[in-house]
């Protein structure tokens, strides 16, 4: 289906990542047009992309002008629940009869895009399918190794235990600002909570 068609025949225009249109000058030319073309009929438009606008490397100023003017909103990272409920649906859809307590220990760990999520499913399905085994708990944690980074990820705890340890300080006074030492622990600790945590600053100080 060419441009021409689209702006005739859809009622939604869904386009994802585009940020790869990144440099493509004449495809941006001839996006533009649709998207005044379905502006002007009242259609619904829809773009994701991994990048803001304003922030897409060669992108004309008038394209940037067009999916700027809606409503823009990030997708944070499901939550949990979210998890199990996404990876209870994908199952369904791959044929995957899984019991409650696979759902829970995927969530537990699967915490990337829900192409993660698909992936470690497909795998396990292949693998019970080519062992002909049972999907248990054990199969699944043996998944899990190939999708899940097996890094243990720092915790503020962590990061202050080394700090405190290193400056020879209570924890207790080790956020605390010290005539003798000014500020120093806890500079530290805030940068090294910044560089190794995905906390922000503000929490990372407890402020």
């Amino acid at each position: 289906m060419n441009s021409r068609q689209v702006r005739r025949s859809c009622d939604v225009l869904l386009l994802e990542e585009i940020q790869f249109l990144s440099g493509k000058e004449k495809t941006q030319l001839e996006l533009g047009y649709t998207l005044d073309a379905l502006a002007n009929d009242h259609k619904r438009i829809i773009f994701t992309s991994s990048l803001l606008p304003k922030d897409i490397p060669n992108l004309t100023k008038e394209l940037a002008s067009r999916l700027t003017s809606g409503i823009i909103t990030t997708l944070d990272t499901p939550d949990y629940e979210t998890r199990v409920k996404i990876i209870e649906r994908k199952s369904s859809e791959q044929g995957l009869v899984l019991p409650h307590e696979i759902f829970h220990l995927l969530a537990k760990d699967l915490t990337g895009d829900i192409r993660q999520m698909e992936s470690a499913l497909r795998c396990l399905k292949a693998k019970a399918d080519l062992m002909k085994a049972t999907i248990d708990p054990d199969l699944a944690k043996e998944v899990l190794l190939c999708h899940v980074p097996t890094q243990k990820l720092l915790t503020l705890d962590d990061v202050k235990a080394m700090v405190c340890q290193y400056f020879k300080v209570d924890q207790r006074s080790c956020l605390q600002i010290q005539k003798e030492n000014p500020c120093l622990p806890r500079n530290v600790y805030v940068y090294l909570c910044r560089q190794h945590t995905d906390r922000t600053v503000r929490k990372s100080a407890g402020l």
